[in-house]
């Protein structure tokens, strides 16, 4: 009875409320990886939600916002390093403005 719970469980839609907190366990794995860099990362208050909002998908879970937080976040703190905008050791403020995510050195 166990699994079978388990099984269907695995399958039961997810929330937009659900995603939101998945979303902020994510930031949190991001900013663990990014102090290997080193960058200090701070995420704003709004950024998990605005995550969730773009990544959200009752059906699939949280893989489709696993896939939106390596795009918006990971994929650009890549690319900011790369293009030297970004260097080891900075401390990175994340925020959204106007329906994006906006990175700033502090």
């Amino acid at each position: 009875a166990a699994q079978a719970g388990g099984i269907l469980d695995a399958f039961n839609p997810i929330t937009l409320a659900e995603c939101v907190r998945i979303a902020g366990r994510f930031l949190e794995e991001v900013s663990r990886h990014a102090s290997g860099v080193p960058l200090s990362l701070h995420f704003e208050n709004d950024v998990p939600c605005w995550l969730a909002e773009k990544g959200f998908h009752p059906d699939y879970g949280a893989r489709e916002l696993r896939r939106t937080v390596e795009r918006e976040v990971e994929g650009t703190l890549s690319e900011l390093l790369i293009e030297g905008a970004l260097h080891e050791g900075d401390s990175v403020r994340i925020r959204v403005r106007k329906d994006r995510l906006q990175f700033s050195r502090n």
